[in-house]
Order: C-alpha cells, then structure tokens, then sequence
C-alpha cells in the first residue's frame, strides 16, 4: 500500500477514482494523503494446471456418477 499526498484537489479527485483507491487522511487543511492498493495482477501461478485439475475432476464425478449411482437407482 502506498501513500500519495496531494495539495491539488483536481489530482486527488482523480486518484480516488481509481479502483485502487483504499481511503482518504487527512494531515492539514491543506495536505490529503490517498491510501492506495495495488495496482498490478501478478499471475505467477500457471492456469493450465488449474483447468486440468478442473478435468480431472469433473472425469472423477461424471465416473462415480454413471458407474455407481446410476446402477444403484
């Protein structure tokens, strides 16, 4: 979380519209200091692996589901 200070109301108008935008200090009559997020998705996690377990899965239920549910009912 960074914190930008801001004299300018039209520069602080235009931070707090962003999505990053956590909450507003103020310091003096003056001086608004923004709170903001972080701006940046890092995706350091491969998808693929993710939507192959997703398919294994879904291989898994549809198995137990045909195979031993349905024979039963």
């Amino acid at each position: 979380m960074s914190l930008n200070g801001d004299d300018d109301e039209k520069k602080f108008r235009k931070k707090i519209r962003k999505p990053s935008f956590k909450y507003a200090r103020q310091f003096s009559d003056t001086l608004i200091g923004a709170h903001m997020g972080k701006a940046d998705v890092i995706l350091n996690k491969p998808i693929i692996v993710g939507a192959s377990v997703l398919g294994l899965s879904k291989l898994h239920m549809y198995r137990f589901w045909y195979d031993y549910v349905k024979d039963k009912y």
